[in-house]
Protein backbone atom coordinates (compact mmCIF):
# COMPACT_ATOMS: atom_id res chain seq x y z
CA UNK A 1 0.00 0.00 0.00
CA UNK A 2 1.31 3.41 -0.88
CA UNK A 3 1.68 5.72 2.10
CA UNK A 4 -0.39 8.78 1.32
CA UNK A 5 -0.15 12.45 2.23
CA UNK A 6 -2.70 15.21 2.00
CA UNK A 7 -0.64 16.71 -0.80
CA UNK A 8 -1.62 13.77 -2.97
CA UNK A 9 -4.67 13.92 -5.17
CA UNK A 10 -7.51 12.75 -2.90
CA UNK A 11 -9.45 10.68 -5.48
CA UNK A 12 -6.28 8.90 -6.58
CA UNK A 13 -5.20 8.43 -2.98
CA UNK A 14 -8.56 7.00 -2.02
CA UNK A 15 -8.41 4.60 -4.96
CA UNK A 16 -4.97 3.42 -3.88
CA UNK A 17 -6.18 2.95 -0.31
CA UNK A 18 -9.19 0.83 -1.16
CA UNK A 19 -7.46 -1.13 -3.91
CA UNK A 20 -4.88 -3.45 -2.38
CA UNK A 21 -4.34 -6.37 -4.71
CA UNK A 22 -8.09 -6.57 -5.09
CA UNK A 23 -8.65 -6.69 -1.31
CA UNK A 24 -9.74 -3.59 0.62
CA UNK A 25 -7.28 -2.65 3.41
CA UNK A 26 -9.93 -0.35 4.91
CA UNK A 27 -11.78 -2.62 7.35
CA UNK A 28 -14.96 -0.73 8.14
CA UNK A 29 -15.85 -2.62 11.32
CA UNK A 30 -12.34 -2.22 12.68
CA UNK A 31 -12.24 1.48 11.87
CA UNK A 32 -15.63 2.03 13.52
CA UNK A 33 -14.44 0.24 16.67
CA UNK A 34 -11.78 2.94 17.11
CA UNK A 35 -14.46 5.61 17.42
CA UNK A 36 -15.41 6.56 13.86
CA UNK A 37 -18.81 8.21 13.59
CA UNK A 38 -20.67 8.26 10.28
CA UNK A 39 -20.12 11.47 8.38
CA UNK A 40 -17.56 11.74 5.65
CA UNK A 41 -16.62 8.33 4.29
CA UNK A 42 -14.16 6.25 6.26
CA UNK A 43 -11.47 6.54 3.60
CA UNK A 44 -11.79 10.31 3.50
CA UNK A 45 -11.83 10.51 7.29
CA UNK A 46 -8.70 8.40 7.51
CA UNK A 47 -6.82 10.48 4.96
CA UNK A 48 -7.85 13.82 6.45
CA UNK A 49 -7.93 13.06 10.19
CA UNK A 50 -7.58 9.44 11.25
CA UNK A 51 -4.04 8.99 9.94
CA UNK A 52 -2.76 11.98 11.91
CA UNK A 53 -4.56 10.73 15.03
CA UNK A 54 -2.79 7.39 14.78
CA UNK A 55 -5.84 5.38 13.77
CA UNK A 56 -5.39 2.11 11.95
CA UNK A 57 -7.29 1.36 8.72
CA UNK A 58 -7.01 -2.41 9.09
CA UNK A 59 -6.26 -4.89 11.92
CA UNK A 60 -3.10 -5.98 10.13
CA UNK A 61 -1.79 -2.43 9.60
CA UNK A 62 -0.46 -0.76 12.75
CA UNK A 63 0.85 2.77 12.04
CA UNK A 64 2.72 3.08 15.34
CA UNK A 65 5.05 0.28 14.25
CA UNK A 66 6.10 2.21 11.16
CA UNK A 67 8.56 5.12 11.17
CA UNK A 68 6.92 8.46 10.30
CA UNK A 69 9.14 8.80 7.23
CA UNK A 70 7.61 5.63 5.83
CA UNK A 71 4.45 7.55 5.06
CA UNK A 72 6.37 9.33 2.29
CA UNK A 73 7.63 6.28 0.42
CA UNK A 74 6.49 2.89 -0.74
CA UNK A 75 6.84 0.05 1.75
CA UNK A 76 9.49 -2.56 0.87
CA UNK A 77 6.98 -5.31 1.61
CA UNK A 78 5.57 -7.49 -1.16
CA UNK A 79 2.38 -8.03 0.83
CA UNK A 80 1.71 -4.29 0.86
CA UNK A 81 3.27 -2.91 -2.32
CA UNK A 82 4.40 -4.95 -5.34
CA UNK A 83 7.69 -3.28 -6.13
CA UNK A 84 11.08 -4.33 -7.53
CA UNK A 85 12.67 -3.17 -4.25
CA UNK A 86 10.77 -5.94 -2.51
CA UNK A 87 12.14 -8.77 -4.62
CA UNK A 88 14.63 -9.83 -1.97
CA UNK A 89 12.25 -9.61 0.97
CA UNK A 90 12.69 -12.57 3.39
CA UNK A 91 8.95 -13.22 3.42
CA UNK A 92 9.21 -14.36 -0.21
CA UNK A 93 11.54 -17.19 0.75
CA UNK A 94 9.82 -20.55 1.21
CA UNK A 95 9.28 -21.73 4.76
CA UNK A 96 9.69 -19.60 7.80
CA UNK A 97 9.52 -15.99 8.80
CA UNK A 98 12.73 -14.62 10.28
CA UNK A 99 12.13 -13.37 13.80
CA UNK A 100 14.64 -10.86 15.16
CA UNK A 101 13.21 -9.50 18.40
CA UNK A 102 11.49 -12.58 19.74
CA UNK A 103 13.96 -13.35 22.49
CA UNK A 104 13.80 -17.07 23.17
CA UNK A 105 11.83 -17.91 20.01
CA UNK A 106 13.71 -19.93 17.40
CA UNK A 107 15.43 -17.98 14.67
CA UNK A 108 12.95 -19.38 12.18
CA UNK A 109 9.40 -19.49 13.46
CA UNK A 110 6.43 -20.90 11.61
CA UNK A 111 2.73 -20.65 12.36
CA UNK A 112 2.72 -24.25 13.52
CA UNK A 113 5.80 -23.93 15.75
CA UNK A 114 4.58 -20.81 17.53
CA UNK A 115 0.80 -21.01 17.51
CA UNK A 116 0.29 -24.74 17.13
CA UNK A 117 -1.49 -24.60 13.79
CA UNK A 118 -3.23 -22.38 11.25
CA UNK A 119 -5.15 -19.36 12.50
CA UNK A 120 -8.32 -18.27 10.74
CA UNK A 121 -8.37 -14.55 9.96
CA UNK A 122 -12.07 -14.21 10.77
CA UNK A 123 -11.56 -15.48 14.32
CA UNK A 124 -8.49 -13.29 14.75
CA UNK A 125 -10.24 -10.21 13.40
CA UNK A 126 -13.26 -10.64 15.67
CA UNK A 127 -11.02 -10.77 18.73
CA UNK A 128 -9.01 -7.72 17.68
CA UNK A 129 -12.10 -5.67 16.85
CA UNK A 130 -13.68 -6.59 20.20
CA UNK A 131 -10.51 -5.48 22.01
CA UNK A 132 -10.55 -2.17 20.14
CA UNK A 133 -14.17 -1.62 21.12
CA UNK A 134 -13.42 -2.33 24.77
CA UNK A 135 -10.49 0.09 24.67
CA UNK A 136 -12.70 2.81 23.18
CA UNK A 137 -15.31 2.34 25.92
CA UNK A 138 -12.70 2.42 28.67
CA UNK A 139 -10.99 5.47 27.25
CA UNK A 140 -14.35 7.23 27.04
CA UNK A 141 -14.82 6.64 30.79
CA UNK A 142 -11.25 7.62 31.63
CA UNK A 143 -11.39 10.89 29.70
CA UNK A 144 -14.76 12.08 30.94
CA UNK A 145 -14.44 15.80 31.83
CA UNK A 146 -14.21 15.69 35.61
CA UNK A 147 -13.01 19.30 35.91
CA UNK A 148 -14.37 22.20 33.84
CA UNK A 149 -13.30 25.79 33.27
CA UNK A 150 -16.86 27.12 33.50
CA UNK A 151 -20.04 26.11 35.23
CA UNK A 152 -23.57 27.39 34.78
CA UNK A 153 -26.09 26.31 37.38
CA UNK A 154 -29.34 25.16 35.71
CA UNK A 155 -32.69 26.58 36.89
CA UNK A 156 -34.00 25.00 40.09
CA UNK A 157 -36.64 22.33 39.48
CA UNK A 158 -36.95 20.39 42.73
CA UNK A 159 -39.29 22.86 44.41
CA UNK A 160 -39.62 23.48 48.13
CA UNK A 161 -39.84 20.59 50.60
CA UNK A 162 -41.21 21.31 54.04
CA UNK A 163 -39.79 19.78 57.21
CA UNK A 164 -36.32 18.95 55.95
CA UNK A 165 -34.40 16.85 58.50
CA UNK A 166 -31.57 17.90 60.75
CA UNK A 167 -28.15 17.32 59.22
CA UNK A 168 -25.06 16.56 61.30
CA UNK A 169 -21.93 18.23 59.93
CA UNK A 170 -18.53 16.77 60.84
CA UNK A 171 -15.55 19.15 60.62
CA UNK A 172 -12.09 17.81 61.59
CA UNK A 173 -9.36 20.37 62.24
CA UNK A 174 -5.76 20.54 63.41
CA UNK A 175 -3.73 23.71 63.87
CA UNK A 176 -5.84 25.96 61.64
CA UNK A 177 -7.35 28.64 63.87
CA UNK A 178 -8.03 31.14 61.10
CA UNK A 179 -9.37 28.80 58.42
CA UNK A 180 -11.67 26.94 60.79
CA UNK A 181 -13.48 30.18 61.63
CA UNK A 182 -14.27 30.77 57.96
CA UNK A 183 -15.50 27.19 57.56
CA UNK A 184 -17.74 27.44 60.65
CA UNK A 185 -19.15 30.78 59.51
CA UNK A 186 -20.14 29.21 56.18
CA UNK A 187 -22.16 26.62 58.12
CA UNK A 188 -23.77 29.28 60.29
CA UNK A 189 -24.76 31.16 57.12
CA UNK A 190 -26.78 28.22 55.75
CA UNK A 191 -30.36 28.95 54.70
CA UNK A 192 -31.34 25.60 56.23
CA UNK A 193 -31.28 26.27 59.99
CA UNK A 194 -31.56 22.72 61.33
CA UNK A 195 -28.00 21.53 61.59
CA UNK A 196 -25.57 20.20 64.17
CA UNK A 197 -21.90 21.08 63.68
CA UNK A 198 -19.41 18.72 65.33
CA UNK A 199 -15.89 20.15 65.23
CA UNK A 200 -13.31 17.49 66.10
CA UNK A 201 -9.96 18.94 67.14
CA UNK A 202 -7.38 16.35 66.09
CA UNK A 203 -4.69 17.12 68.65
CA UNK A 204 -3.97 20.77 67.81
CA UNK A 205 -0.89 22.33 69.37
CA UNK A 206 -2.03 25.93 68.92
CA UNK A 207 -5.10 28.02 69.76
CA UNK A 208 -7.47 26.17 67.40
CA UNK A 209 -9.54 24.39 70.10
CA UNK A 210 -9.88 27.60 72.10
CA UNK A 211 -11.14 29.46 69.04
CA UNK A 212 -13.75 26.77 68.36
CA UNK A 213 -14.75 26.65 72.03
CA UNK A 214 -15.45 30.38 71.93
CA UNK A 215 -17.76 29.96 68.93
CA UNK A 216 -19.52 26.99 70.55
CA UNK A 217 -20.18 29.07 73.67
CA UNK A 218 -22.15 31.54 71.54
CA UNK A 219 -23.93 29.02 69.27
CA UNK A 220 -25.36 25.85 70.86
CA UNK A 221 -25.52 24.14 67.46
CA UNK A 222 -21.70 24.02 67.42
CA UNK A 223 -20.07 21.26 69.47
CA UNK A 224 -16.33 20.88 70.13
CA UNK A 225 -14.91 17.37 70.54
CA UNK A 226 -11.27 17.19 71.64
CA UNK A 227 -9.12 14.19 70.69
CA UNK A 228 -5.51 13.10 70.55
CA UNK A 229 -3.99 13.24 67.09
CA UNK A 230 -5.23 10.17 65.24
CA UNK A 231 -5.66 11.34 61.68
CA UNK A 232 -8.55 12.72 59.67
CA UNK A 233 -10.41 9.41 59.31
CA UNK A 234 -10.43 8.73 63.04
CA UNK A 235 -11.55 12.32 63.66
CA UNK A 236 -14.43 12.00 61.20
CA UNK A 237 -15.54 8.70 62.70
CA UNK A 238 -15.42 10.22 66.18
CA UNK A 239 -17.50 13.14 65.00
CA UNK A 240 -20.07 10.83 63.41
CA UNK A 241 -20.45 8.99 66.71
CA UNK A 242 -21.78 12.26 68.19
CA UNK A 243 -24.23 12.83 65.33
CA UNK A 244 -27.96 13.10 65.99
CA UNK A 245 -29.16 14.05 62.51
CA UNK A 246 -30.59 11.64 59.93
CA UNK A 247 -28.15 12.95 57.32
CA UNK A 248 -24.38 13.38 57.51
CA UNK A 249 -22.30 16.03 55.75
CA UNK A 250 -18.59 16.75 55.90
CA UNK A 251 -16.61 19.97 55.71
CA UNK A 252 -12.85 20.42 55.87
CA UNK A 253 -11.34 23.43 57.58
CA UNK A 254 -9.95 24.81 54.29
CA UNK A 255 -13.34 24.71 52.50
CA UNK A 256 -16.45 26.87 52.76
CA UNK A 257 -20.05 26.16 51.75
CA UNK A 258 -22.33 28.25 49.59
CA UNK A 259 -25.35 29.55 51.60
CA UNK A 260 -27.97 27.19 50.12
CA UNK A 261 -25.84 24.05 50.04
CA UNK A 262 -27.55 22.08 52.80
CA UNK A 263 -31.08 23.07 51.78
CA UNK A 264 -30.41 22.11 48.17
CA UNK A 265 -28.86 18.75 49.02
CA UNK A 266 -31.49 17.76 51.60
CA UNK A 267 -34.23 18.68 49.15
CA UNK A 268 -32.61 16.48 46.50
CA UNK A 269 -32.48 13.54 48.90
CA UNK A 270 -36.11 14.06 49.93
CA UNK A 271 -37.43 14.31 46.37
CA UNK A 272 -35.48 11.38 44.91
CA UNK A 273 -35.11 9.07 47.89
CA UNK A 274 -31.39 8.72 47.14
CA UNK A 275 -29.04 7.50 49.87
CA UNK A 276 -26.31 9.99 48.97
CA UNK A 277 -25.84 13.04 46.78
CA UNK A 278 -23.03 15.35 45.73
CA UNK A 279 -22.76 18.84 44.25
CA UNK A 280 -20.17 20.85 42.30
CA UNK A 281 -16.91 21.94 43.93
CA UNK A 282 -15.48 25.33 42.96
CA UNK A 283 -11.67 25.14 43.09
CA UNK A 284 -9.48 28.24 43.24
CA UNK A 285 -5.86 27.80 42.14
CA UNK A 286 -3.02 30.05 41.03
CA UNK A 287 -3.99 29.64 37.38
CA UNK A 288 -7.70 30.33 37.83
CA UNK A 289 -10.99 28.79 38.88
CA UNK A 290 -12.06 25.25 37.99
CA UNK A 291 -15.24 23.31 38.69
CA UNK A 292 -15.17 19.68 39.72
CA UNK A 293 -18.38 18.24 38.31
CA UNK A 294 -19.32 14.97 36.64
CA UNK A 295 -22.58 13.03 36.60
CA UNK A 296 -21.31 9.43 36.49
CA UNK A 297 -21.56 6.22 38.49
CA UNK A 298 -19.28 3.51 39.84
CA UNK A 299 -17.63 2.49 36.53
CA UNK A 300 -16.21 6.02 36.19
CA UNK A 301 -15.41 6.17 39.90
CA UNK A 302 -13.39 2.98 39.63
CA UNK A 303 -11.00 4.79 37.30
CA UNK A 304 -10.81 8.13 39.11
CA UNK A 305 -12.70 9.85 41.91
CA UNK A 306 -14.86 12.77 40.85
CA UNK A 307 -16.82 13.29 44.09
CA UNK A 308 -15.38 15.66 46.66
CA UNK A 309 -16.23 14.94 50.28
CA UNK A 310 -17.05 18.59 50.99
CA UNK A 311 -20.03 18.52 48.61
CA UNK A 312 -21.22 15.04 49.62
CA UNK A 313 -24.18 14.30 51.89
CA UNK A 314 -25.38 10.82 52.85
CA UNK A 315 -28.05 9.28 55.02
CA UNK A 316 -26.51 8.35 58.34
CA UNK A 317 -27.72 4.75 58.24
CA UNK A 318 -25.89 4.22 54.92
CA UNK A 319 -22.59 5.52 56.33
CA UNK A 320 -22.97 3.39 59.44
CA UNK A 321 -23.75 0.32 57.29
CA UNK A 322 -20.43 0.59 55.44
CA UNK A 323 -18.43 1.22 58.60
CA UNK A 324 -17.51 4.86 58.18
CA UNK A 325 -13.99 5.92 57.20
CA UNK A 326 -11.09 3.49 56.91
CA UNK A 327 -8.57 4.60 59.54
CA UNK A 328 -5.75 2.54 58.00
CA UNK A 329 -5.62 4.79 54.92
CA UNK A 330 -3.34 7.83 54.96
CA UNK A 331 -4.74 9.27 51.74
CA UNK A 332 -7.73 8.71 49.39
CA UNK A 333 -10.03 8.22 52.39
CA UNK A 334 -12.84 10.13 50.67
CA UNK A 335 -12.38 8.00 47.54
CA UNK A 336 -12.67 4.87 49.66
CA UNK A 337 -15.89 6.06 51.32
CA UNK A 338 -17.44 7.13 48.02
CA UNK A 339 -16.66 3.78 46.35
CA UNK A 340 -18.37 1.90 49.18
CA UNK A 341 -21.41 4.19 49.12
CA UNK A 342 -21.61 3.78 45.34
CA UNK A 343 -21.57 0.00 45.76
CA UNK A 344 -24.84 0.31 47.69
CA UNK A 345 -26.47 2.79 45.30
CA UNK A 346 -25.41 5.42 42.80
CA UNK A 347 -24.81 8.84 44.39
CA UNK A 348 -27.12 11.51 42.99
CA UNK A 349 -25.48 14.41 41.18
CA UNK A 350 -26.91 17.84 42.04
CA UNK A 351 -25.62 20.37 39.45
CA UNK A 352 -25.09 23.37 41.72
CA UNK A 353 -21.94 24.75 43.34
CA UNK A 354 -21.97 23.53 46.93
CA UNK A 355 -18.51 24.41 48.24
CA UNK A 356 -15.45 26.50 47.49
CA UNK A 357 -11.90 25.33 47.98
CA UNK A 358 -8.81 27.53 47.86
CA UNK A 359 -5.84 25.39 46.84
CA UNK A 360 -3.43 28.32 47.23
CA UNK A 361 -3.42 28.32 51.04
CA UNK A 362 -1.19 26.11 53.21
CA UNK A 363 -0.51 23.71 50.35
CA UNK A 364 2.45 22.02 52.05
CA UNK A 365 0.29 20.94 55.00
CA UNK A 366 -2.23 19.01 52.95
CA UNK A 367 -2.43 15.22 52.81
CA UNK A 368 -2.48 15.38 49.00
CA UNK A 369 1.00 16.91 49.14
CA UNK A 370 2.47 14.81 51.97
CA UNK A 371 1.26 11.36 50.88
CA UNK A 372 1.77 9.31 47.72
CA UNK A 373 -0.90 9.31 45.02
CA UNK A 374 -0.63 5.51 44.81
CA UNK A 375 -2.98 5.28 47.81
CA UNK A 376 -5.76 5.30 45.21
CA UNK A 377 -4.48 1.94 43.96
CA UNK A 378 -4.59 0.63 47.53
CA UNK A 379 -8.26 1.62 47.66
CA UNK A 380 -8.95 -0.08 44.33
CA UNK A 381 -7.22 -3.27 45.43
CA UNK A 382 -9.40 -3.33 48.54
CA UNK A 383 -12.76 -2.29 47.11
CA UNK A 384 -12.80 -3.48 43.49
CA UNK A 385 -11.65 -7.03 44.26
CA UNK A 386 -14.00 -9.50 45.98
CA UNK A 387 -11.54 -10.96 48.48
CA UNK A 388 -14.26 -12.85 50.33
CA UNK A 389 -15.23 -14.67 47.12
CA UNK A 390 -11.58 -15.43 46.41
CA UNK A 391 -11.18 -16.89 49.88
CA UNK A 392 -14.28 -19.05 49.63
CA UNK A 393 -13.21 -20.27 46.18
CA UNK A 394 -9.74 -21.49 47.15
CA UNK A 395 -10.81 -25.14 47.37
CA UNK A 396 -12.15 -25.02 43.80
CA UNK A 397 -8.77 -24.01 42.36
CA UNK A 398 -7.01 -26.59 40.20
CA UNK A 399 -4.24 -28.13 42.28
CA UNK A 400 -1.84 -28.89 39.42
CA UNK A 401 -2.42 -25.71 37.42
CA UNK A 402 0.03 -22.80 37.42
CA UNK A 403 -1.43 -19.36 36.72
CA UNK A 404 1.14 -17.04 35.15
CA UNK A 405 0.32 -13.34 35.64
CA UNK A 406 2.11 -10.89 33.34
CA UNK A 407 1.66 -7.14 33.82
CA UNK A 408 2.27 -5.09 30.68
CA UNK A 409 3.24 -1.53 31.55
CA UNK A 410 2.20 1.39 29.41
CA UNK A 411 5.59 1.75 27.74
CA UNK A 412 6.51 -1.91 27.20
CA UNK A 413 6.91 -2.71 23.47
CA UNK A 414 5.43 -5.83 21.92
CA UNK A 415 8.87 -7.26 21.17
CA UNK A 416 9.49 -7.50 24.93
CA UNK A 417 6.31 -9.15 26.17
CA UNK A 418 5.43 -11.46 23.27
CA UNK A 419 8.26 -13.95 24.03
CA UNK A 420 7.29 -14.01 27.70
CA UNK A 421 3.69 -14.92 26.96
CA UNK A 422 4.58 -17.57 24.39
CA UNK A 423 7.31 -19.04 26.59
CA UNK A 424 4.90 -19.29 29.50
CA UNK A 425 2.89 -21.87 27.56
CA UNK A 426 5.53 -23.46 25.31
CA UNK A 427 8.09 -24.16 28.06
CA UNK A 428 5.70 -25.51 30.69
CA UNK A 429 5.64 -29.17 31.64
CA UNK A 430 2.23 -29.16 33.34
CA UNK A 431 -1.06 -27.25 33.16
CA UNK A 432 -0.49 -23.54 32.68
CA UNK A 433 -2.77 -20.57 32.08
CA UNK A 434 -1.62 -17.03 31.32
CA UNK A 435 -3.45 -13.92 32.56
CA UNK A 436 -2.17 -10.67 31.08
CA UNK A 437 -2.91 -7.27 32.61
CA UNK A 438 -2.65 -4.52 30.01
CA UNK A 439 -2.10 -1.48 32.23
CA UNK A 440 -2.96 1.48 30.04
CA UNK A 441 -1.32 0.15 26.90
CA UNK A 442 -1.76 1.58 23.44
CA UNK A 443 -4.05 0.27 20.73
CA UNK A 444 -1.03 -1.46 19.20
CA UNK A 445 -0.36 -3.30 22.45
CA UNK A 446 -4.01 -4.26 22.76
CA UNK A 447 -4.07 -5.51 19.18
CA UNK A 448 -1.04 -7.73 19.73
CA UNK A 449 -2.43 -9.12 22.99
CA UNK A 450 -5.88 -9.75 21.55
CA UNK A 451 -4.36 -11.55 18.58
CA UNK A 452 -2.26 -13.78 20.82
CA UNK A 453 -5.19 -14.55 23.11
CA UNK A 454 -7.32 -15.51 20.11
CA UNK A 455 -4.77 -18.18 19.19
CA UNK A 456 -4.18 -19.52 22.71
CA UNK A 457 -7.07 -21.00 24.68
CA UNK A 458 -5.09 -20.76 27.91
CA UNK A 459 -4.56 -16.98 27.73
CA UNK A 460 -6.77 -14.20 29.12
CA UNK A 461 -6.24 -10.46 28.65
CA UNK A 462 -7.50 -7.90 31.18
CA UNK A 463 -7.22 -4.26 30.18
CA UNK A 464 -7.12 -1.38 32.65
CA UNK A 465 -7.01 2.07 31.00
CA UNK A 466 -4.34 3.58 33.26
CA UNK A 467 -0.96 2.73 34.80
CA UNK A 468 -1.16 0.42 37.81
CA UNK A 469 1.10 -0.37 40.73
CA UNK A 470 2.21 -4.03 40.71
CA UNK A 471 0.11 -4.81 43.78
CA UNK A 472 -3.10 -3.44 42.26
CA UNK A 473 -2.42 -5.20 38.94
CA UNK A 474 -1.82 -8.50 40.73
CA UNK A 475 -5.04 -8.15 42.73
CA UNK A 476 -6.96 -7.25 39.56
CA UNK A 477 -5.67 -10.37 37.79
CA UNK A 478 -6.24 -12.75 40.69
CA UNK A 479 -9.98 -13.06 40.12
CA UNK A 480 -9.33 -14.37 36.59
CA UNK A 481 -6.94 -17.13 37.66
CA UNK A 482 -7.88 -20.72 38.51
CA UNK A 483 -4.59 -22.32 39.53
CA UNK A 484 -3.52 -23.13 43.06
CA UNK A 485 -0.06 -21.74 42.30
CA UNK A 486 0.83 -18.37 40.78
CA UNK A 487 3.89 -17.14 38.90
CA UNK A 488 4.60 -13.44 38.29
CA UNK A 489 7.43 -12.79 35.80
CA UNK A 490 8.55 -9.42 34.52
CA UNK A 491 7.35 -8.64 31.01
CA UNK A 492 10.76 -9.35 29.48
CA UNK A 493 11.67 -12.46 31.47
CA UNK A 494 12.86 -15.48 29.47
CA UNK A 495 11.31 -18.60 30.94
CA UNK A 496 13.40 -21.75 30.61
CA UNK A 497 11.90 -25.21 30.05
CA UNK A 498 10.56 -26.75 33.24
CA UNK A 499 10.22 -23.43 35.09
CA UNK A 500 6.72 -24.39 36.25
CA UNK A 501 7.87 -27.65 37.83
CA UNK A 502 10.65 -25.83 39.67
CA UNK A 503 8.14 -23.35 41.05
CA UNK A 504 5.65 -26.01 42.10
CA UNK A 505 8.27 -28.03 43.95
CA UNK A 506 9.58 -24.97 45.77
CA UNK A 507 6.24 -23.45 46.76
CA UNK A 508 5.92 -25.61 49.86
CA UNK A 509 8.14 -23.01 51.52
CA UNK A 510 5.82 -20.10 50.64
CA UNK A 511 6.92 -17.32 48.30
CA UNK A 512 9.85 -18.28 46.10
CA UNK A 513 12.09 -16.41 43.67
CA UNK A 514 13.57 -18.05 40.60
CA UNK A 515 16.01 -15.33 39.67
CA UNK A 516 15.28 -11.65 40.26
CA UNK A 517 12.46 -11.42 37.73
CA UNK A 518 10.21 -14.40 38.53
CA UNK A 519 8.17 -14.80 41.68
CA UNK A 520 6.02 -17.75 42.70
CA UNK A 521 3.34 -17.80 45.40
CA UNK A 522 0.47 -20.04 46.42
CA UNK A 523 -2.94 -18.55 45.71
CA UNK A 524 -4.05 -19.33 49.26
CA UNK A 525 -1.11 -17.38 50.71
CA UNK A 526 -1.73 -14.40 48.43
CA UNK A 527 -5.43 -14.28 49.31
CA UNK A 528 -4.68 -14.65 53.03
CA UNK A 529 -2.61 -11.45 53.07
CA UNK A 530 -4.91 -9.71 50.57
CA UNK A 531 -2.27 -9.46 47.87
CA UNK A 532 0.91 -7.49 47.46
CA UNK A 533 1.32 -3.94 48.71
CA UNK A 534 -0.57 -1.82 46.17
CA UNK A 535 1.12 1.30 47.56
CA UNK A 536 4.58 0.28 46.35
CA UNK A 537 5.33 1.09 42.67
CA UNK A 538 8.95 -0.12 42.86
CA UNK A 539 10.51 -3.54 42.16
CA UNK A 540 10.80 -3.96 45.91
CA UNK A 541 7.17 -5.05 46.10
CA UNK A 542 8.28 -8.67 45.63
CA UNK A 543 10.43 -8.64 48.75
CA UNK A 544 7.59 -7.02 50.66
CA UNK A 545 5.16 -9.72 49.59
CA UNK A 546 7.61 -12.49 50.48
CA UNK A 547 8.13 -11.01 53.93
CA UNK A 548 4.42 -10.61 54.56
CA UNK A 549 3.54 -14.14 53.45
CA UNK A 550 6.33 -15.76 55.44
CA UNK A 551 5.40 -13.76 58.51
CA UNK A 552 1.66 -14.18 58.15
CA UNK A 553 1.18 -10.42 58.49
CA UNK A 554 -1.92 -8.54 57.46
CA UNK A 555 -1.68 -7.33 53.88
CA UNK A 556 -1.67 -3.65 52.98
CA UNK A 557 -4.82 -4.18 50.92
CA UNK A 558 -6.77 -5.74 53.78
CA UNK A 559 -9.57 -3.53 55.04
CA UNK A 560 -9.83 -3.33 58.82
Amino acid sequence: MRALSLAANLPAAAHALVSWRGRPPMDRGWYAAQGYRPGRGQVGHYLLAGRRAGWSPHPLLEPSWVAPTSWRRRWPDPLAAPDPLSAGHPALAPGALSVRAAGSLPRTATVASVLGGPVGYGHLRDAIVAAAGQRREQEALRTLPRVRDRWTTPPASAGVVADLPTVSVVLPVRDRPRQVVEAIESVQAQSHPHWQLIVVDDGSSDATPDVVAGIAARDPRVELVRADHGGVSAARNLGASHATGAVLAWLDSDNTWTPDHLRTMLTALAVTGAESAYAVLEQHAADGVRYRALDAGRPALALRNHIDLNVLVARRHAVEAIGGFDTSLRRAVDYDLVLRLAERSRPLFVPVVGARYDARRDAADRVTVRESSTWSDVVRARRLVDWAALESGLEARVAHRLSVIVVIAQSVPAAVFVPTLLDAVRHAEGQVEVVVVDAGGSRATGTALAGLAATCEHMTVLRWPAPMTPGWALAHALESTSGAALAVPDAGTRLTPGYDLALRSALSAGVVHLGEELLGVRAADLVAVRGADALDPTPGWRAGLASRVSGGARGANRAP
